[in-house]
């Protein structure tokens, strides 16, 4: 079989379908993955975002119009391509916690590399040099750190609490615990209460005392 039927019959397994050519050297050597996948996009059967970075488009067969790639999926693949750690930050972490529903053309992320910024369309995408305490966490109390930076000390009430620890698995909820020592001081109480693992709701309502 060769590259390119490989690395297709790969594809179309994923969920995931946004990949960089270091996700396919399970196939080859570089030099050739890097062909195959030329010609696939010469052909048409995988489309490139930018300079190394491409995804194999999927159709919505009711209206016959094709699914865009997501903007996760693409930051993903860039910094798999450039060896960078990153995490999501701002108020499209807000929006996977129900906490914002406003759609915004930009998004930013925490990044190991260099400072970058990519055009994707109408949509950008920034990666912002981030100190390596930020990459000690697991990516889901990272983004439960930046939930929280993002509404800032403030504005955060036990609405807000709630709706992230009701988001999260118990397992997520004990591993916050255990790392919101590498989350600044004012965050570590509201951390501890997200971390809690009550019966329900209310109770998880109840116990936060500064509830407004």
């Amino acid at each position: 079989m060769s590259i390119e039927n490989e690395i297709l019959n790969y594809l179309r397994d994923k969920e995931t379908w946004v990949f960089c050519i270091k996700d396919m050297l399970i196939f080859g050597e570089y030099k050739s993955v890097a062909k195959a996948i030329e010609r696939l996009t010469i052909d048409n059967n995988i489309k490139r975002v930018i300079q190394g970075v491409y995804y194999y488009p999927l159709i919505n067969k009711l209206f016959n119009v094709e699914y865009p790639p997501e903007i996760d999926d693409i930051a993903g693949a860039i910094s798999r391509n450039n060896g960078w750690e990153i995490r999501e930050t701002g108020s499209s972490v807000l929006r996977k916690f129900g906490l914002d529903n406003q759609i915004s053309n930009s998004y930013v992320y925490l990044s190991s590399g260099p400072y970058r910024t990519y055009e994707i369309g109408n949509r950008i995408i920034k990666f912002r040099t981030a100190a390596q305490s930020n990459f000690k966490v697991s990516e889901k109390s990272s983004m439960i750190i930046q939930a929280l930076k993002t509404l800032g000390e403030v504005n955060i009430t036990g609405r807000e609490l709630m709706k992230i620890s009701n988001c999260l698995t118990i397992e997520e909820k004990k591993r916050i615990k255990i790392e919101m020592k590498y989350a600044p001081i004012w965050m570590h109480e509201y951390l501890s209460k997200i971390g809690e693992t009550p019966k329900n709701a209310q109770n998880v309502k109840s116990s936060i005392g500064f509830y407004r």
